[in-house]
């Protein structure tokens, strides 16, 4: 399993729900997991590897990012008990304060790093490997991970939210034009 180049059309199209107990939802979802680990992301989404399903991972560390507060089904849980997590067929909630913050991506190994605007905490419902439906609570550098992941599934690359830096310039500019 590898990833697609960054111009293939399923990075832009909204995903697919599935069934977790197809036997070829299974095997994607262990080819994902080897091959996040062999790129050491922390997330990766079924689009990335040019299926239009609605299925990403996360393998996020202990310390990545600062803290972050997980729950699953209202229970405390810790990063490692979670390492890798796939969310099938997920609905995602993201609330609270917004924060710019750094993000790379696989799909796009030109572009080192942009800062993208996310919420701090999300909720995510979703159906985990054997059926059940599931309720994660998160904040902080998972709850980023999450929406990022879950943007793939939508068509969205971090490259289509305005940049900061961009706007301050094109702000600046058309000031100049006006004195």
């Amino acid at each position: 399993m590898n990833l697609v180049p960054k111009t293939h059309p399923v990075l832009r199209q909204q995903a697919l729900a599935v069934n977790p107990f197809a036997p070829d939802v299974r095997a994607a979802i262990r080819g994902m997991a080897a091959l996040l680990k062999k790129t050491r992301g922390v997330g990766l989404a079924a689009p990335q590897v040019g299926l239009p399903w609605a299925i990403f991972l996360t393998d996020v560390p202990n310390n990545a990012g600062g803290p972050s507060c997980l729950r699953i089904n209202g229970k405390s849980v810790a990063l490692s008990s979670c390492r890798p997590l796939a969310f099938l067929n997920p609905k995602v909630e993201a609330f609270g304060a917004i924060s710019q913050g750094q993000e790379g991506c696989l799909s796009l190994p030109d572009v080192r790093f942009i800062s993208v605007p996310r919420y701090e905490c999300v909720k995510v419902e979703f159906t985990a490997l054997d059926g059940r439906a599931m309720l994660l609570e998160a904040s902080g550098f998972f709850a980023r991970v999450v929406q990022h992941e879950f943007d793939h599934l939508r068509g969205t690359l971090i490259t289509d939210y305005p940049q900061v830096e961009s706007m301050a310039t094109s702000i600046s500019c058309e000031m100049s034009r006006v004195s």
